[in-house]
């Protein structure tokens, strides 16, 4: 007979943060359920570690040390699971302090806001409902609930804990490479957890950290460029110099004119004129600040590299590649199938009554 699998659970919260099970009886609880290697991973903290590990041997169930950092990443917050650290690592202990003293800073805060609001008492009350040492806003969600302002915890994140809402205080974590430090130190293996109050917030988080990581492959295998649009603009250079006899054909003047474009839109996006801002960078980049470009989360100049707004060359060159590739397809193609549009009526609505000429009845409803 084949051996057993064996069955994981890599992923577990206890009253060290906001479980609502002490250590050793989620490590009870584990066993009974037919868990056979367990990893305790409390938010910022390794406090419940001990009391977990040696229940864990006392039953014969494999512990996996661990931990959930909380991360700042792209203005949201995102977790990372750290497993098979050793506790004992000072550069993780050292950092996960900070997180917590954060964590207490905000609780109160949290209680001040929500006071504000005309809710008191909330810091007190969740405080009754954390066990541990952090108070997290789980901790206020079970403590409003309670109190009658919520009919579940869902509810309470909706209307008091998240942007915009009365108790939301801004998440201040670690950044994500000193997350990844800390747990590489102590020779754990780091894991993205994704976290949403909606199916909406995950999927675009889920998106974000897929687009992210590919990014980052790619940047490895052929290095980065400034961002912005800045490396297809400076590539107009190296164009023309390859060309220089031809520069008056059609053919030059379209990529010259398309390689342009990604500027001028990411300034339209941002409300600017598009044409100001590529003559602001051309100036620059003629003064010899090669890597200037335009910033528009930030609305200024600056230097790409330096600000950290860089794209992958395999990105960059994929795309002129690509679009190159569609634009012969296009130019030497016999024949171009497309939609005829509809004329619209001028009638003032539609026969029998109907609705008004050109609505569409697909925008009944919204």
């Amino acid at each position: 007979m084949g051996r057993m699998p064996l069955h994981y659970d890599l992923h577990s919260h206890s009253i060290a943060s906001d479980g609502t099970l002490s250590p050793v009886e989620l490590v009870t609880a584990a066993h009974a359920a037919g868990v056979d290697v367990l990893a305790l991973t409390d938010h910022d903290t390794l406090d419940g570690l001990t009391e977990a590990g040696d229940t864990a041997r006392e039953l014969g169930l494999q512990l996996v040390p661990g931990v959930e950092i909380s991360v700042s990443w792209q203005s949201q917050t995102v977790h990372i699971l750290g497993l098979n650290v050793d506790p004992a690592c000072k550069t993780l202990q050292a950092g996960l302090e900070g997180l917590r003293e954060f964590r207490h800073w905000r609780a109160r805060e949290i209680g001040r806001r929500l006071a504000r609001a005309g809710i008191g008492g909330c810091y007190e009350g969740a405080c009754a409902f954390a066990k541990g040492n952090i108070v997290g806003r789980t901790h206020f969600a079970q403590h409003l609930v309670a109190a009658g302002h919520a009919r579940s915890v869902r509810e309470v994140f909706k209307r008091f804990l998240v942007n915009n809402k009365p108790g939301f205080v801004t998440g201040q974590w670690a950044n994500l490479e000193t997350a990844l430090d800390w747990i590489q130190s102590a020779g754990g293996v780091a894991v993205i957890k994704v976290g949403a109050a909606t199916e909406a917030e995950m999927k675009e988080k889920k998106d974000r950290i897929e687009d992210a990581l590919n990014a980052t492959r790619a940047a490895v295998e052929e290095g980065v460029v400034p961002g912005g649009g800045l490396a297809l603009a400076q590539a107009g250079n190296a164009f023309s110099e390859l060309t220089d006899e031809k520069k008056d054909s059609p053919g030059a003047q379209i990529i010259n004119t398309a390689i342009l474009s990604p500027i001028k839109q990411i300034a339209a996006n941002a409300g600017k004129d598009g044409s100001l801002i590529l003559y602001n960078i051309i100036r620059e980049n003629k003064n010899g600040n090669e890597h200037i470009g335009y910033n528009a989360a930030a609305d200024k100049f600056e230097n790409m590299i330096e600000a950290g707004i860089v794209d992958p060359t395999k990105v960059v060159r994929s795309a002129v590649e690509n679009a190159a590739s569609a634009a012969i397809m296009f130019l030497t193609t016999e024949a171009v199938i497309t939609d005829k549009p509809e004329e619209k009526s001028e009638a003032g609505g539609m026969p029998g009554g109907g609705m008004p000429g050109g609505m569409n009845p697909g925008m009944m409803g919204m």
